[in-house]
């Protein structure tokens, strides 16, 4: 971004969030891409990547676990290395825009969580065995983004697992409405078999796919976190 401000108008500042240029690029950039017009850092940053624009390509990295690359370069390498050892890896968006990664088999679908706890808990009790894993940490960072449009457009589907809390239901809404996914265990009937959490905090939020899991989650009151329903999604991940 520095460079792009300072070899278009000699000032490397130029593009920063406050200045008008940026305002005015940003719209075109949206609107070359087909993406929506930018309101928070992170629709920011992907609308900049969308025309090549890296704003901050080390940061917030995606972290996976046995994704089936290619050894042919050098993410790929890398990530064949830990998939072998069953071990997670942090991706950055530098590595996944300057050496994407070709898939060693075409999957149907990769599994898709909130939270690293359970990537953590997938390598060490399944380790190598683990299906395919990543992983938001929260709202999808750019890194994220870049690797689900790629994986998608590779022809796989995402199945999604987040927290049953409001703005675990927000992050829900976005990866389903973004992509080609699916709910991960997260059917009313899911919630009803969990044991309550802590009590629901801020304002409601719609669950896209589910009316019925809504109107449970208003009524019961109670949060229920991933960590709560671990074994059912490790033994989704179980490849046997």
């Amino acid at each position: 971004m520095a460079e792009l401000a300072a070899q278009a108008t000699g000032d490397t500042h130029s593009l920063d969030l406050d200045e008008p240029l940026s305002a005015l690029l940003l719209r075109a950039a949206a609107r070359l891409t087909g993406l929506d017009v930018p309101d928070d850092a992170e629709s920011r940053r992907e609308v900049w990547t969308a025309v090549g624009v890296l704003c901050d390509e080390l940061s917030a990295p995606v972290l996976v676990l046995n994704l089936p690359a290619l050894a042919d370069t050098p993410t790929g390498r890398v990530l064949a290395v830990h998939a072998e050892a069953g071990e997670p890896y942090q991706i950055s968006t530098r590595q996944l825009l300057r050496t994407p990664v070709r898939w060693a088999s075409p999957r149907s679908f990769v599994f898709a969580c909130e939270n690293p706890t359970v990537v953590s808990a997938a390598a060490d009790r399944l380790g190598a065995r683990s299906a395919p894993l990543i992983c938001t940490e929260g709202m999808p960072k750019t890194a994220f983004r870049t690797l689900a449009n790629q994986l998608t457009a590779a022809g796989t589907t995402l199945r999604y697992h987040g927290d049953f809390d409001w703005p675990g239901i927000q992050i829900a809404n976005l990866v389903l409405l973004r992509y080609p996914a699916h709910p991960w265990r997260l059917a009313v009937d899911d919630y009803r078999q969990a044991l309550p959490g802590p009590a629901l905090e801020g304002p409601a939020v719609s669950a896209s796919w589910s009316e019925a899991l809504t109107a449970e989650m208003k009524h019961r009151g109670r949060a229920v976190h991933e960590e709560h329903v671990l074994p059912g999604l490790l033994e989704d991940l179980c490849q046997r």
